[in-house]
C-alpha cells in the first residue's frame, strides 16, 4: 500500500514517539510537510540534518496542476482549509492513504485518511 505521512507523523516517527510503527508500504510526503518540517523556530542543526535525511529515504511531491485542481475542488465541496485540501488532493492523486495524527480530515473519510497512533 501506498501512504502519505501528513507533518505530525514524520515529526513522531523521527522523534520515536509512535505508538505503532509505520505501516510496511511506499512512503511519500507533500512538498508542504518539507516546509512544514524544515521551517520549525527551534529546529536545532542536529534535527535539521536529521529531517534532511528522511525525505531522501521517500518520494517528496511537489505541486501540479493536477493537484490543483483537485485542490480546489475539495475547498469547494469539503470546505476544507487549503493546506488540508492540498494533502487531501495530493493523496487522491497518487492513490495513497494518508496516515495522520490530527482529526480535521475527518470530512474526507471516503479518501482513505487513516487517524494514526
Amino acid at each position: 500500500m501506498n501512504y502519505l505521512l501528513d507533518t505530525n507523523i514524520v515529526l513522531y516517527h523521527l522523534g520515536g514517539k509512535l505508538r505503532e510503527p509505520l505501516p510496511d508500504g511506499r512512503f511519500i510526503v507533500s512538498f508542504v510537510t518539507e516546509i512544514e518540517l524544515l521551517s520549525y523556530p527551534d529546529l536545532t542543526e542536529a534535527d535539521e540534518l536529521v529531517i534532511r535525511d528522511f525525505p531522501g529515504k521517500i518520494q517528496i511531491v511537489g505541486l501540479t496542476q493536477e493537484i490543483k485542481d483537485r485542490t480546489i475542488s475539495l475547498r469547494r465541496g469539503a470546505r476544507l482549509k487549503t493546506l488540508d485540501a492540498l494533502i487531501a488532493a495530493t493523496a487522491i492523486i497518487y492513490d495513497t492513504c494518508v496516515l495522520l495524527m490530527i482529526r480535521s480530515f475527518s470530512a474526507l473519510v471516503s479518501y482513505a485518511v487513516r487517524p494514526f497512533q
